[in-house]
């Protein structure tokens, strides 16, 4: 498993917007000490650190850390486990990764958005050889994101659907090297009552805003 790099990012919705989180990273250990070491914090990543991860979390609002755990799987690999909950998955945002469950046209839709890693992304521009050995090798990895909604899905853009569960699978090369905004998404029906009870809390929260 020498160089691997894997991460895997489960979410449990609820109609109400509450929910689960449950990550998993797989990673080389030079890899994870390199990571560490360069501080990944200061461009608002999770710190992949025991301590890193319980102190990122402490500042998320309504975030509660329900476990975590570093595991060596062979001398020169880590398996990370961390699991989360959450009152409203937008307070998961941070630098990269954008989160929303909302009303939209008649549906409740769970959105991604994965923005640009900018000064983060490496471009061999001048050795077509060098950029395409980079390609090859971070392409052999993956970034997945697997949402686990309370109802069927009736529309989603992801690669794989299994009634109420859609994944998407992103190479690491195309993670790191994206110019655009990519907006991974999955709906659900709502019944009426729940389409007025949206609107009640919508209008709730605005009028506390004011005030």
């Amino acid at each position: 498993m020498e160089g691997c790099v894997q991460y895997t990012a489960k979410f449990y919705i609820n109609m109400d917007g509450t929910g689960i989180l449950d990550i998993v990273y797989v990673v080389n250990k030079s890899v994870l000490k390199a990571v560490v070491e360069q501080r990944m914090g200061r461009f608002n990543f999770l710190p992949l650190s025991e301590k890193g991860v319980r102190d990122y979390y402490k500042k998320k609002k309504d975030i509660k850390l329900i476990d975590v755990k570093f595991k060596s799987l062979d001398p020169t690999t880590e398996r990370i486990h961390i699991m989360v909950s959450f009152k409203n998955v937008k307070n998961l945002d941070d630098n990269q990764m954008r989160y929303s469950w909302n009303l939209e046209n008649g549906r409740y839709t769970f959105r991604i958005v994965l923005k640009p890693a900018g000064t983060l992304v490496h471009r061999a521009k001048n050795n077509p050889m060098i950029e395409k050995a980079i390609r090859e090798a971070m392409s052999k990895y993956f970034m997945t994101f697997e949402a686990h909604l309370p109802r069927k899905i009736v529309e989603t853009n992801a690669d794989e659907v299994d009634w109420n569960v859609a994944t998407w699978k992103i190479t690491l090369y195309n993670m790191t090297h994206m110019r655009h905004e990519k907006i991974l998404y999955a709906s659900v029906k709502t019944r009426w009552y729940e389409i007025i009870w949206w609107w009640v809390k919508f209008i709730w929260h605005r009028i506390i805003s004011i005030f």
